[in-house]
């Protein structure tokens, strides 16, 4: 249940993009940047062959020669404001990976931008620690169970933790908040959670400095806070 969600016009065709690559049987694994730059290194001038080069490598695309992309999903990226176009030659401006089943838009490659949504191998070892945790725990905690995401970027944590918690305590109400000091990684948080369909599930956008955003206490909190040392101290990649 995603009320407290209120998806706009270009998050919903995100929404609609999601939802064509999940028919497609899209799957795709962010590797580290730095093996994202030697891949396109390898591939040199080379146009997307398939979805998985536009969504995952990121590669550019000419519509005639990339196997998967139609009118429609074309539109949707449109709709997104995600296709960015130089001529003939196209490329989409977000990234689209997977955990399991799930789908979670983020940003394009490389992600230098100040509001850049990260994905990438981090994720995916919060993700594996987040379900080998609570697998272990069958503490069946009150009702509703009160999550807290600090920092939660595309909302994978806290959709890991969403699914993992109603796993084990099925006949518990959850509530997750989402926060983060980026108001595009909410926006992504919001496509990716309402794609994800996490049936009887509260999910509350929390917009803001971590625990300054939000009221109330929580039974769970999770953070996979920010590890860089970047140069520029950008806020949301200084760690």
């Amino acid at each position: 249940m995603l009320n407290q969600l209120q998806l706009g016009d270009e998050a919903t065709a995100l929404g609609l993009i999601l939802r064509h690559l999940a028919s497609s049987s899209y799957r795709f694994t962010t590797p580290t940047p730095l093996t994202h730059s030697r891949v396109l290194a390898h591939r040199g001038e080379q146009m997307a062959a398939n979805l998985w080069d536009v969504f995952g490598w990121n590669l550019p695309f000419k519509v005639a020669t990339c196997d998967g992309m139609n009118r429609e999903l074309l539109a949707a990226m449109r709709g997104a404001g995600v296709l960015q176009t130089r001529g003939e030659v196209l490329q989409s401006r977000v990234r689209v990976s997977s955990i399991g089943d799930d789908l979670f838009v983020h940003s394009a490659y490389p992600t230098t931008q100040d509001d850049a949504v990260f994905f990438g191998p981090d994720t995916y070892r919060f993700a594996r620690f987040i379900q080998q945790a609570l697998a272990a725990d069958q503490s069946s905690g009150g009702s509703p169970l009160r999550l807290l995401d600090i920092g939660c970027g595309s909302g994978a944590g806290g959709i890991v933790t969403a699914r993992a918690l109603a796993k084990v305590t099925p006949s518990i109400a959850l509530e997750v908040s989402m926060n983060d000091i980026n108001s595009l990684a909410l926006q992504y948080t919001a496509v990716n959670a309402a794609h994800a369909n996490l049936a009887g599930i509260t999910i509350r956008p929390a917009l803001g400095n971590a625990l300054r955003a939000v009221k109330g206490d929580f039974d769970l909190i999770i953070s996979n806070p920010p590890y860089l040392a970047d140069p520029a101290q950008r806020a949301y990649r200084h760690g």
